[in-house]
């Protein structure tokens, strides 16, 4: 096993033992709730009733839900992590559904989407590209989320950026503050390439 594919299963496990502790918790996927219930109220804004929306990386659904409360919308997450698909099925066996949006759930690589093209409105990704451990796994992630994508729908990247990064740790410098890594989990995206990348494939 070459040294990509020995991390990629690194981080499978990492996120298979977060599904297991956290369970329907928010912290599944992340420790910040306070910014993931904003990303939520964000995101939500773009969101129409009647939308379909493709929750890639979407661990244990805690966002797709929330999104899904806040429009009638139909929305699937898919997730590479087999403990944290298995948990947001659970978590949508006991759903109160008040605004009647359909939710589904299944196991799935975003480097090799099964989805039909053009199925979706919306495709979104939560720190899902940054989980990947080569800018060649990322491109490859970013093309396979335009395929499902109707002709005008809204890809949405939610993502950690090397430019926030450094800034925030030019930040933490002037008050003598250590600097914070990136976790050895994550490659942050470098914003010129993804713009650059996505500008030729959209053309």
């Amino acid at each position: 096993m070459d040294d990509l594919s020995e991390k990629v299963v690194q981080i499978k496990k990492f996120y298979s033992d977060k599904a297991a502790s956290h369970r329907s918790d928010a912290k599944a996927s992340m420790p910040d709730k306070i910014l993931i219930d904003k990303e939520i109220e964000i995101l939500s804004g773009y969101l129409k009733t009647g939308m379909h929306l493709l929750d890639v990386g979407c661990a244990n659904g805690y966002s797709t839900f929330r999104l899904a409360e806040k429009a009638r919308i139909f929305a699937k997450g898919i997730d590479y992590v087999e403990n944290m698909i298995r948990q947001a099925e659970e978590n949508l066996a006991n759903w109160n559904n008040p605004l009647g949006s359909s939710l589904s759930f299944a196991v799935g690589d975003v480097t090799t989407l099964l989805e039909s093209d053009g199925a979706y409105d919306v495709v979104l990704s939560k720190r899902c590209i940054i989980n990947l451990p080569s800018w060649k796994f990322q491109q490859k992630a970013l093309d396979e989320m335009l395929k499902p994508l109707r002709s005008g729908g809204l890809l949405l990247l939610s993502e950690a950026f090397e430019n926030g990064w450094r800034n925030m740790n030019k930040v933490r410098e002037f008050f003598n503050l250590k600097e914070i890594p990136q976790p050895w989990h994550n490659l942050y995206l470098s914003e010129e390439k993804v713009k650059s990348h996505l500008k030729n494939k959209c053309r």
